[in-house]
């Protein structure tokens, strides 16, 4: 299993992301668009060109008993998600520019375990959810 990391350049900030994080749409990428339309003599016209950014990105934790997210990397994550920071994510020996997927909801968690004032070291100061990114 690889690390995944989340690099911030301006702050020089890097988060070690949980690697049992299920990475949903890995296989999902379609790399080349295609239109196919039809002459005025009734033959198919093809045309492809290969997409170079867009693909999304989806790290969700499998199930409740893993690829949690820390309440103080989710705060890191919401302030980068404000200021649509561009950012450099590592995962499976491939490094992705990405942005917040705001088409989707870009943060989506629920707590382990609910605390109304969680300390640090309690199961209330950790979340479960899915984090989705856009390549740019």
């Amino acid at each position: 299993m690889s690390n995944i990391f989340l690099h911030e350049e301006d702050e020089d900030i890097t988060l070690m992301l949980d690697p049992d994080l299920h990475w949903l749409d890995e296989f999902t990428w379609v790399q080349t668009e295609q239109a196919l339309a039809r002459s005025l003599t009734g033959l198919l016209v093809v045309e492809a060109q290969a997409r170079l950014y867009g693909r999304e990105i989806t790290l969700s934790s499998p199930d409740a008993t893993a690829g949690w997210f820390a309440r103080a990397d989710l705060q890191r994550l919401h302030a980068w998600e404000a200021s649509d920071r561009v950012l450099t994510l590592s995962i499976r020996g491939q490094v992705f520019a990405v942005k917040f997927n705001r088409a989707a909801q870009p943060i989506e968690m629920t707590p382990v375990l609910f605390m109304s004032d969680a300390q640090p070291s309690d199961a209330g100061n950790w979340f479960t959810g899915a984090v989705r990114f856009i390549t740019v």
